[in-house]
């Protein structure tokens, strides 16, 4: 369930690089407009690098719901991809 949810992080990051630029322009409290800039700006990086990570582990395949029905089918599709043995029980 969490997984989908990690764009809104990206979304929330454009919206704080937009407003950052407006008080950098404004020169509204200049030195947190900043701070925001660049936390936004890494909170993009990190979830750019994020999503090439699942786009080229093919991880993003287990969140199919249709494939694999069961939370516990979907960790043991995550553990494949990744190459870690699974837990006896799967």
């Amino acid at each position: 369930m969490t997984l989908p949810f990690c764009g809104v992080g990206a979304v929330a990051a454009v919206a704080g690089l937009i407003t950052g630029v407006v008080a950098v322009t404004r020169s509204a409290a200049r030195g947190r407009a900043v701070t925001g800039l660049l936390l936004c700006a890494a909170t993009l990086v990190i979830a750019v690098a994020a999503a090439l990570w699942v786009a080229a582990t093919g991880v993003g395949s287990c969140l199919d719901e249709s494939l694999y029905p069961t939370r516990a089918d979907a960790e043991a599709c995550v553990a494949e991809k990744l190459g870690i043995p699974a837990e006896p029980g799967y």
